[in-house]
């Protein structure tokens, strides 16, 4: 059992590198790509979107998990991580609605309700088909997430490297590419789940709605609290801000973030050539470098 829990601890760390230094190329390509301005509407809306795909959080695998594996059963799992979907995908369309509706009483520019519009269908897509992650954790096998978590990555940043080296530009068709991922892994998820699930459909258990929309209640208004904290300040700047500065602001931070983790690995004209956007990015590089 501890080679199994190790084992499976080993292939969530891989995961995770594997997703942060695919992360950092990622938003090095799309920050010289799409310039300081196109950058600040991706952000604004990957910022509108990360709020709005808190909501779904409501049903969390803190919730989830525990109660898999105290009910061995496979009927039994089968009909919790049911309503487990039903409970998340019903809050992902709320917080997507939302999220539209955000867009439209502030009177966002096409830049960015675009862009917004495009990635928000991860909020209908993450949350929901991650009952089968929490299955999966359950039972102490995490490899195959991993693994479609890593066809998705694949198939993501292929798609962001061809637009960037094809010399495109538009926001919107990085933001597609971004949209790409959940949509594979939650396809992938399904398939994985459905083809080992029993056959069989579920009745509407209202107790047991009932109980894990309680039970979960704190965890999401906590993880709430958290993801706003993170990403309010760009939503409190953008009506005062030129969007421009604001572009500048998350490339400001991932080049500092970089520089701490390795700072002796990337040599000084790569990390100039990939961040500078402007000779006064070049100078806070040169900054931040030093």
């Amino acid at each position: 059992m501890r080679r199994r829990v190790a084992g499976n601890l080993l292939w969530m760390l891989a995961d995770r590198g594997l997703q942060v230094a695919v992360g950092i190329g990622v938003v090095a390509m799309l920050a010289r790509a799409l310039g300081a301005e196109g950058f600040g509407h991706f952000q604004y809306a990957q910022s509108l979107v990360f709020i709005a795909a808190s909501i779904p959080l409501i049903c969390s695998a803190e919730v989830v998990v525990p109660r898999l594996v105290a009910r061995p059963d496979p009927e039994a799992m089968h009909a919790l991580l049911a309503h487990a979907f039903a409970i998340r995908l019903t809050a992902g369309l709320a917080g997507y609605a939302l999220m539209c509706a955000y867009l439209a009483f502030t009177q966002q520019p096409a830049d960015t309700w675009i862009p917004a519009a495009i990635l928000g269908t991860a909020i209908m897509l993450r949350e929901p088909f991650g009952v089968v992650i929490a299955w999966m954790q359950a039972r102490t096998h995490n490899r195959p997430n991993v693994v479609f978590n890593l066809i998705a990555l694949a198939a993501k940043a292929g798609l962001i490297g061809a637009l960037f080296f094809s010399g495109v530009n538009l926001v919107p068709a990085y933001a597609t590419a971004f949209a790409i991922e959940p949509l594979i892994a939650a396809a992938l998820l399904a398939w994985y789940y459905l083809s080992r699930a029993p056959r069989t459909v579920p009745t509407r258990d209202a107790s047991l709605t009932r109980d894990l929309v309680r039970d979960g209640t704190l965890f999401w208004v906590s993880f709430m609290l958290m993801v706003c904290a993170r990403r309010a300040d760009q939503l409190i700047l953008k009506p005062s801000v030129p969007i421009a500065e604001l572009g500048r602001m998350p490339r400001r931070c991932k080049c500092w973030t970089i520089l701490r983790l390795s700072p002796r690995s990337w040599p000084p004209g790569l990390r100039r050539y990939m961040f500078s956007g402007s000779s006064r990015w070049a100078r806070h590089d040169g900054m931040c470098c030093a």
